[in-house]
């Protein structure tokens, strides 16, 4: 990733949390896409269409938390995603691959016991 990417995440990251803290779940899922598209961009073009692919089928889940748990999603995923972000700047592949691991793995567990 070069500054440019990281750029990019800094005003995603902005905007998310812009949307959620006025409540705004359905603005805030663009800038969300974005931001985790933005993270694999650097893969290649199959791998970005596979995420893609997967990330749209998890859009309606990713909502039905959100409305269900609105204060607690608000401060989790704005940590979690703060996290993956700095982890991505500072060149650490591995801890950003452990960051976003972890947050994709929660969203699936709190998706699943709302399910």
């Amino acid at each position: 990733m070069d500054e440019d990417h990281f750029q990019r995440l800094d005003q995603l990251l902005q905007d998310m949390d812009e949307k959620a803290r006025t409540g705004d779940v359905e603005q805030w899922e663009c800038p969300h896409e974005q931001f985790h598209r933005t993270l694999v961009h650097p893969s290649g073009p199959r791998l970005e269409r596979e995420i893609a692919l997967l990330s749209d089928h998890a859009t309606r889940y990713r909502l039905s938390f959100v409305s269900w748990n609105p204060l607690q999603w608000q401060a989790d995923t704005s940590a979690q995603h703060h996290t993956i972000a700095e982890a991505a700047k500072s060149g650490d592949a591995s801890a950003a691959a452990r960051a976003l691991a972890t947050h994709l793995g929660r969203t699936a567990l709190v998706v699943l016991s709302i399910a």
